[in-house]
């Protein structure tokens, strides 16, 4: 313990946790050993395993008030609205019952929440009253500044820099923020002026270094910026370490940058940042071979190494390999369930192999972990709008961080999720706070205008969109909807579709969108053509695989579109399982089709499609399993309590199995969804329980909707042969 803490005196943070890692080893139930752990992987950046070693600190030790008050900041900083609001009462807490330093860290962590849960006045007020009990508060006097800079308050913002250095004549922090202000304040020699005088107080103080190298980036002294970034990455500070390299990189020195990414990853085995950012480079440089070389000796050596994983978990899932990818992915949480990146990535995987409800779980999983993560949130978010729960993802979008709230991807789920809701007007004032017409923007604007009938607009939009994100089908479907909105007609709407398929002849996306497009028109021909012209293009496009299937199976040729299948489904395509499990179903094959749904739920058991289908298929074959029904509609309901669907199979499994009361709940609900055969199952439920009244009452509505069911010949029958007892 004692050499962690010399070694953390100094910087040396890789060492330092080495140290606290043996100490743990000889004594597991030392919360100190634990915290000063936390301690080091927050001054490393890695927030996640922070937050756990500060976690357990105070699971072994619950009046541990160090790792109570590192805990909170963490939650008041990167935490949704909940855990900042319970930041804010641990640090409340704190502030009365510590005195000095603790005190007033604690009022510091109690602003910052109050800050976030947006209270300002509150905020500023706990800021001064930090720095009156104890002034050598540096953190303290640097938000205070904060906070008038968030106001555009410039005055008191310099105002209160220049009372920190006065109050804190010996530190260069209070300098170096000042330097940060007059940097975006445009007054950069001053704040070189300011950066340098901090610099001969501490050398070593990494932000004024950094803000440095920015000043001299803005005044275009380009050796002079990658010199204070050089001495930068020579800190003990491992956080800085790569900077200059990357600053190489991106400046067009990138042999120059993989030297040192190579160099500090070889250093530094364990880092998974540093394995990370080699793997990058190596891709990015065009080197994609070298990176696949450097990932596949990792694993030789090493099969669980987390990094590696997960790099080439991500590689692959770009590539298009999604069964490679999920086996990565899986692979990686299997040796760290903490993981919110491999979470992410797996939720991504699994919602491109059609496993939307694992998906969701996945990536929620991943936001837990950690909020801070945009890229999971987004995606989470966009997620829910995509499959009915707009509603849902406007509260993910409300709840993030302070500090990320300006990011132009927020703003662009925001306003797809109001256009889902049909909340035309607000999608159209957030649209109108943006600068410009980001490209990330054209396609809600082009579905905005879609919506207010301006086919003209929609149109031109929707081209801008397709040319900036030719993959994304969205755009592809807006300019195939504002032609047939133009014209009045669907047909002959594909006109556009063809000019840009024509423009594009080796685009996938477009001639499956086009052959999609083809197919909803009745022109099978067509629609086949262009399918095999997009596999033509990519041969890895499962979707074009399982649509020439349909095309098939719609001429007939069920054996021609189960061979066409077979590959994407042994690889573990859920999609395409299912959709065999339909064709063996239609065929009267109902053993083999319960067989591809089990498969399906094998690879992914919150599948909800092949739950509800498995269990309505056992349910209505003569001697089926109604106790393995029961289980896959109960997994069902679980998952998706509100789907009528899942409550008419979860009812008619009751039904079957003699429970015509408990039935009776369940397809109540389903029928409230106005379809027919629920409504037969209700009629049946209600006959079999002796409420002849209801059930003659949902029978009548249910031949109101559909007599030709088969449902209905079974339900008046019973109607009738009760009628005669």
């Amino acid at each position: 313990m004692a050499k962690g803490m010399r070694l953390m005196e100094t910087q040396d943070w890789g060492r330092a946790a080495l140290e606290f890692r043996n100490a743990i080893a000889q004594m597991p139930k030392s919360a100190e050993a634990h915290y000063q752990l936390g301690l080091v992987y927050q001054r490393e950046g890695d927030t996640r395993s922070a937050y756990a070693g500060f976690t357990k600190a105070l699971e072994l030790d619950a009046t541990h008030a160090a790792a109570k008050l590192s805990q909170a900041a963490m939650m008041a900083a990167l935490g949704d609205r909940a855990m900042i609001q319970q930041a804010a009462d641990v640090a409340r807490g704190l502030a009365a019952s510590t005195k000095g330093a603790d005190s007033a860290a604690a009022l510091g962590t109690l602003a910052l929440a109050e800050l976030r849960l947006g209270q300002p006045e509150q905020a500023e007020q706990h800021w001064r009253e930090a720095l009156e009990r104890f002034p050598a508060q540096a953190d303290a006097a640097m938000n205070l500044a904060a906070l008038h800079f968030a106001r555009r308050d410039f005055v008191k913002t310099e105002a209160a820099l220049r009372d920190g250095i006065q109050k804190l004549p010996k530190s260069a922090a209070p300098l170096a923020a000042l330097g940060a202000f007059y940097l975006v304040s445009n007054r950069l020699d001053e704040a070189q002026d300011r950066l340098n005088a901090a610099l001969r107080l501490e050398p070593g103080e990494a932000s004024a270094i950094y803000t440095l190298a920015a000043v001299h980036q803005r005044k275009r002294n380009t050796e002079a910026a990658a010199a204070a970034l050089a001495r930068l990455s020579k800190l003990p500070d491992a956080r800085y370490r790569h900077l200059h390299a990357v600053y190489l990189f991106h400046n067009g020195r990138r042999e120059e940058a993989i030297r040192e990414f190579a160099q500090q990853s070889e250093a530094a085995p364990d880092n998974r940042e540093a394995f990370r950012r080699l793997v990058s480079a190596y891709i990015l440089a065009g080197r994609g071979a070298d990176a696949d070389k450097l990932l596949r000796t990792q694993l030789e050596k090493n099969p669980s190494h987390q990094a590696a994983l997960l790099a080439r978990g991500a590689m692959r899932l770009s590539a298009g390999q999604v069964p490679e990818a999920l086996a990565d992915l899986t692979r990686a949480l299997s040796a760290d369930a903490t993981s919110g990146e491999a979470h992410r990535l797996a939720g991504a995987a699994h919602v491109q192999a059609g496993s939307i409800e694992l998906g969701r779980h996945h990536l929620a999983e991943a936001l837990r972990l950690n909020p801070a993560d945009l890229e999971a949130r987004l995606a989470y978010a966009r997620l829910q709008t995509t499959t009915g729960a707009a509603e849902s993802a406007l509260s993910l979008l409300a709840e993030v961080p302070a500090g990320q709230r300006n990011e132009r991807g927020l703003r662009t789920e925001v306003v797809w999720a109001q256009l889902a809701l049909d909340r035309l007007k607000e999608a159209e004032a957030e649209l109108a706070k943006s600068n410009g017409d980001g490209a990330d923007l054209l396609m809600p604007r082009a579905f905005l205008a879609l919506r207010r009938k301006n086919f003209e607009a929609a149109r031109t939009l929707a081209s801008q969109a397709i040319a900036f994100a030719p993959a994304d089908a969205r755009g592809l479907e807006i300019l195939y909807m504002a032609h047939a909105g133009a014209i009045g007609k669907a047909a002959g709407a594909v006109a556009p579709l063809r000019t840009l398929a024509a423009s594009q002849p080796r685009s996938a996306q477009v001639r499956f969108y086009l052959a999609t497009a083809l197919m909803a028109a009745g022109d099978s021909a067509g629609a086949r053509a262009e399918l095999e012209q997009a596999l033509a293009a990519d041969p890895r496009l499962e979707a074009a695989s399982i649509a020439l299937a349909e095309v098939d199976a719609r001429g007939g040729d069920l054996a021609s579109a189960r061979a066409k299948l077979a590959q994407p489904a042994q690889a573990g395509h859920h999609g395409a399982m299912l959709f065999l499990a339909r064709l063996e179903s239609e065929s009267g094959n109902h053993r083999a089709a319960a067989d591809w749904y089990r498969r399906c739920l094998a690879l992914d058991e919150r599948n909800l499609t092949a739950l509800n289908n498995l269990a309505y298929l056992l349910v209505s074959q003569p001697g089926s399993n109604l106790d393995e029904a029961l289980k896959w509609a109960q997994k069902a309901k679980d998952l998706a309590p509100e789907d009528p669907a899942i409550d008419d199979t979860l009812g008619w499994v009751l039904y079957q199995r003699g429970d015509y009361r408990g039935a009776v709940g369940f397809l109540a609900r389903a029928a409230r969804a106005k379809s027919a055969v629920p409504s037969y199952h209700l009629s049946m439920a209600y006959l079999k329980a002796g409420d002849r009244s209801r059930g003659l009452e949902a029978l009548n509505q249910a031949l109101k909707m559909d007599s030709t069911s088969p449902e209905a010949a079974q339900a008046a029958k019973m109607a009738s042969e009760l009628a005669g007892l």
